[in-house]
């Protein structure tokens, strides 16, 4: 059979028609070669010329064809099986998803009933370990600033005999190691550890979940802006619990505690009944009343802070013995106010307004649950004094304030009963019936001089520098007011509008 050529393959009856005829060593004479699809081709040799005729090459042919119906069933299977993987992944992931979210949605939603720090965390470790796949979980802080010591606050899962193994009998702390606990500490950071693949020394708290058979383990830092709380350290008898996406909502979730803590250390300072005034002295320049002080050379005088809705904070504060200009001038440089604006020009100087970070220096001491009282700057000297409550760690806040500022040195410490009716009570009076918004539009207009006579700033300005409508402005003032005035004439003033 001569060379033939078809849809289906190629037969070569005589290979030294295509090929070099001066190899005389060559076993092959010829040859058969059929497609198999996509998977390859099937080839058959003789040593005889026209080796394969009509009938071998329909057997051939049926071979091959069951060969490739076999072979694309065996493709098939497999991208069903890859398809059918990926789609469990998915769901996997998905059901993983829908359970984070369950267990923080929870914890959110206990979180407003806590009524101190301690059981704040008690409602955090408690959510975690009854809604799985979380095992064990505790809180821990350090004894104070300087200290190397952590204290176990609370704990809640089956982690039977965890803080009688890694803490003191008389004090149930332990020395801050060089492990996850102690980096999550130093760095701030989440530390993933799987426990099994650790290698020795190990320390404590590794040989107590060790011993109770922990798999995995992640610490979160528990922070809210410059403010360090402590850590949460969850531990799961699951290997490999804790990939990106748990992390990152853990860490989240880490932050909201933070944020708790912090809200519920500020309401302590409102309602405490005995509070702690220290004044600090310092010349650090990175501060920027001192900094505006030292380059302009007048005198700086705060006034008041408030915290507005969508983040920062808008300070009022009084410069005296400097040019306004001066003033803006420098403030475009050094970037530490924006949008600073010109209130009103009086005798005693020309009071300003201006918006700070919640990382600028009184957006600190606010976090730290510290409030500023007062603050003045001179070319010389400056000095400050904030309030906490006497239940507040005072002590490591003094010292965290003479670490973190240049040439802080505290000045007087006074510990003082308030009245029975206090400035702050009424505060938290009227922070219950007025709206966030309310609250900074009355505020503004206040300081900005809206209520003095003749009024040093209009409506339609307050308005403007809050990014609102001259209409809305003016329903917030006369609603803040309302209530307000409610609480002083009427014993029995309704809840209408409190959610304008």
């Amino acid at each position: 059979m001569s060379e033939t050529a078809a849809n289906d393959g190629r037969v070569i009856d005589d290979l030294s028609d295509v090929v070099d005829r001066g190899d005389a060593n060559r076993p092959v004479a010829s040859v058969m070669m059929l497609p198999i699809g996509t998977h390859g081709v099937f080839v058959s040799g003789a040593t005889t010329p026209a080796a394969f005729d009509e009938t071998e090459l329909t057997v051939a042919q049926i071979l091959v064809s069951n060969a490739q119906a076999a072979l694309d069933r065996v493709d098939r299977e497999q991208t069903l099986r890859s398809q059918k993987q990926r789609l469990q992944e998915k769901n996997t992931a998905l059901e993983r998803v829908e359970r984070i979210n369950r267990v923080i949605r929870s914890v959110i939603q206990s979180l407003p009933y806590a009524r101190s720090r301690d059981e704040i965390g008690a409602t955090v470790c408690q959510e975690l370990a009854e809604r799985g796949p979380y095992t064990f979980s505790v809180i821990a802080e350090r004894r104070s600033v300087d200290s190397n010591e952590m204290v176990f606050r609370t704990a809640a899962g089956e982690g039977e005999g965890y803080l009688d193994a890694v803490s003191a009998p008389d004090s149930r702390g332990t020395p801050m190691t060089d492990g996850p606990v102690g980096q999550a500490f130093r760095e701030r950071t989440v530390q993933v550890q799987e426990l099994r693949r650790a290698e020795p020394p190990f320390d404590p708290l590794e040989v107590a979940a060790l011993e109770r058979d922990f798999q995995s383990s992640i610490v979160i830092p528990l922070v809210y802006g410059e403010k360090m709380y402590g850590v949460l350290n969850i531990y799961t008898v699951e290997p490999g619990l804790f990939g990106e996406m748990e992390v990152t909502v853990l860490e989240e979730l880490g932050r909201m505690v933070g944020y708790a803590i912090n809200a519920m250390e500020q309401k302590k300072m409102l309602v405490s009944d005995v509070t702690v005034a220290l004044e600090f002295a310092l010349t650090d320049p990175d501060v920027p009343a001192v900094r505006f002080a030292q380059e302009l050379g007048g005198q700086f005088t705060f006034e008041e802070i408030l915290e507005q809705t969508d983040g920062g904070y808008r300070v009022f504060f009084t410069m005296t013995g400097v040019d306004p200009e001066n003033v803006f001038e420098y403030s475009d440089i050094v970037g530490s106010v924006q949008d600073l604006s010109l209130v009103s020009e009086h005798e005693n100087g020309v009071r300003f307004e201006g918006v700070i970070s919640e990382s600028g220096f009184l957006g600190q001491l606010l976090s730290y649950g510290a409030y500023p009282r007062e603050l003045s700057a001179s070319a010389d000297e400056a000095h400050v004094t904030v309030e906490l409550p006497r239940s507040g760690d005072i002590q490591s806040f003094i010292q965290m304030f003479i670490d973190t500022y240049t040439g802080a040195e505290l000045l007087n410490r006074q510990e003082y009963n308030r009245p029975v009716q206090t400035r702050e009570q009424l505060q938290a009076i009227y922070k219950d019936i007025l709206t966030p918004r309310q609250e900074e539009v009355l505020k503004t207009a206040y300081f900005s001089g809206f209520f003095e006579w003749p009024r040093e700033q209009t409506g339609q300005e307050i308005a403007e520098r809050l990014g609102i409508s001259q209409p809305t402005a003016s329903r917030h003032i006369r609603k803040g007011e309302q209530k307000i005035l409610g609480v002083v004439f009427d014993d029995d003033q309704a809840d209408d509008d409190l959610d304008i």
